[in-house]
């Protein structure tokens, strides 16, 4: 006699992994909520805080370089960047820009990243004279605090090792 080689705890246990997947694939690909603002910061600390509602051009005038974010329709993307390899001006330029809560805009060599926020979270008209010395994470450096536990922005110390 031959035996069910699937019983009815394989069945359920594979209900429930198919949904749990189905669960995570939903969570990973969900579209972000509508941004109301997009925060800009450089090297670590906030340069400022702009409204998607109001068309406008932003310069982002650092010691690394220049870039000009553009708002246009509810949406921001970079229209200009004196870094070297110019990747950040391709970054979601098929989509128009970024207008929701999970997009970024990431200029490595200028350590410039723009990030959406929505109405929940702190917005606030900010310039670069009156954001001080405010700390956001930040992708571009390391950590919120700006240390990038190495000299030269975080590209790592040339033994080996990343950062």
């Amino acid at each position: 006699m031959k035996k069910n080689i699937i019983t009815k705890a394989d069945i359920v246990l594979a209900v429930i992994l198919a949904a749990l997947c189905a669960a995570v694939c939903i969570c990973v690909w969900s579209e972000g909520s509508a941004g109301s603002s997009v925060e800009i910061s450089v090297d670590g600390k906030l340069y400022g805080t702009y409204s998607l509602q109001q068309d406008q051009e932003i310069g982002i005038d650092s010691e690394y370089g220049h870039n000009t974010l553009t708002i246009r329709g509810g949406k921001a993307l970079m229209t200009e960047a004196s870094c070297p390899d110019g990747y950040c001006l391709g970054q979601h330029r098929e989509d128009g820009g970024i207008d929701e809560s999970n997009q970024t805009i990431i200029c490595l060599p200028n350590r410039v990243s723009v990030t959406v926020r929505t109405d929940e979270e702190d917005v606030g008209k900010a310039s670069p004279e009156e954001s001080g010395n405010r700390s956001v994470p930040d992708a571009v450096v390391g950590t919120a605090d700006g240390a990038a536990g190495s000299e030269g922005g975080g590209t790592g110390s040339g033994d080996g090792e990343n950062r």
